[in-house]
């Protein structure tokens, strides 16, 4: 029975040898399909993570340029408000300018009313004056006149009553005949 033990035994090894050649195949297999998972995952991972590298630099990116723009908007609001308070002092300027020259103008408007009111006042001064100096004038015009006439009514009278006397016609410029012995012509 050695040879069919043998036959056996080398049947067994063989066997053995095959199973174990199998496991190997199997675990080299499995080995190979873990390694080929670990790469994909690996490889898939990179892509993952420069993904991510990526959404983060635009991230980046983005916070720098929310943060320029924000910059940006303080700066013009301060400047802006620099703006704003340099109007508003020239606003209050000229509303000192305004005030100063409206309290100018008041005052030359009175110092005009003032001078104008002297002149006026001058004026009917004057005017005064001249109507005192007309109504003398007229006075003495008049006063020369009442003894004009009464010069020459008294010269009549006297005319009528030496004609009366001498029995001639009244006249008041001297007659035909030359008889003018009074003088009392009227010139």
């Amino acid at each position: 029975g050695s040879v069919a033990e043998d036959h056996w035994n080398m049947k067994v090894t063989e066997l053995r040898n095959q199973s174990e050649r199998v496991r190997k195949d199997m675990a080299k297999q499995h080995q190979d399909e873990r390694d080929l998972l670990i790469k994909t995952h690996a490889e898939e991972l990179e892509v993952f993570k420069s993904k991510i590298k990526l959404l983060e630099d635009d991230l980046e990116a983005r916070k720098q340029e929310t943060d320029e723009l924000e910059q940006a908007m303080e700066e013009l609001e301060s400047e802006k408000l620099s703006d704003m308070k340099k109007l508003q002092s020239e606003v209050t300027g000229l509303q000192a300018d305004l005030a100063a020259l409206s309290g100018e103008w008041n005052a030359k408007l009175a110092e005009k009313e003032r001078c104008h009111e002297q002149e006026m006042n001058q004026l009917v001064q004057q005017q005064r004056v001249k109507m005192l100096q007309v109504e003398q004038n007229f006075e003495l015009e008049q006063n020369s006149l009442r003894s004009f006439v009464l010069t020459t009514a008294t010269s009549m009278l006297s005319q009528v009553k030496a004609k009366k006397k001498g029995g001639g016609a009244y006249s008041l410029t001297p007659d035909d005949s030359g008889d003018d012995s009074d003088g009392g012509g009227f010139d």
